[in-house]
């Protein structure tokens, strides 16, 4: 029978909380079998009708407020890929001298809401969005017989306003030649449902 494997690991910076999760789901005609394995060690086993399915990854998505929230990024950012990745190793490697070089050799190339940005709000969407991570999620589907080809990936960052999706596109740099951007774009809990029922659906077509 054909099936539907999801894989979602979910990590949190908040240290009162539980640092990670992965919970495995495997749908198979109209029952989803799944198993939860905690940070702690902690191991659950559930067994859902596909209706539960929906509100259960929903659940998965409302995490409890931190106690310090930052300021969250716009709510559509878009930016090169490789602006992204170098900012982050950057800031991750106490390099601000690197972080200041890359966002001024792109500046112009990041939008916030459709808008252009200068290199102030330039540096302060990118400041936001490493600083202001308080979640991120990894959502990973595959089907067929063996669940060996994927379906989908999805990754997400969550910020005191909610959940973002990393998108990635092609897009073109400023002399016109191919450079792959990413979509930093608002996500609901209920947009994680509706994306699974699409690699289900694509899975039984």
């Amino acid at each position: 029978m054909t099936t539907l494997r999801v894989d979602l690991d979910l990590a949190t910076t908040d240290p009162s909380a539980s640092a990670r999760v992965h919970v495995g789901y495997a749908l198979s005609g109209s029952r989803v079998a799944g198993v939860v394995v905690h940070g702690t060690g902690r191991v659950e086993v559930l067994s859902l009708e596909v209706g539960q399915w929906r509100r259960e990854l929903e659940g998965r998505l409302r995490l409890p407020a931190p106690a310090r929230v930052r300021p969250a990024p716009a709510c559509l950012l878009e930016l090169p890929w490789d602006l992204l990745v170098g900012t982050a190793a950057a800031l991750s490697g106490r390099r601000p001298e690197v972080y200041d070089e890359l966002v001024a050799r792109d500046a112009g190339a990041v939008r916030a809401d459709g808008t252009v940005l200068d290199l102030g709000a330039t540096h302060q969407q990118l400041r936001r969005l490493h600083h202001g991570v308080q979640a991120r999620l990894q959502a990973v589907g595959s089907g067929g017989r063996r669940g060996r080809l994927r379906v989908g990936l999805a990754s997400w960052l969550l910020f005191g306003d909610g959940w973002r999706e990393l998108a990635p596109y092609a897009g073109r740099s400023a002399l016109g030649r191919p450079r792959a951007m990413v979509r930093v774009e608002s996500r609901r809990p209920a947009d994680l449902a509706a994306l699974v029922a699409r690699w289900a659906v694509e899975v039984r077509a």
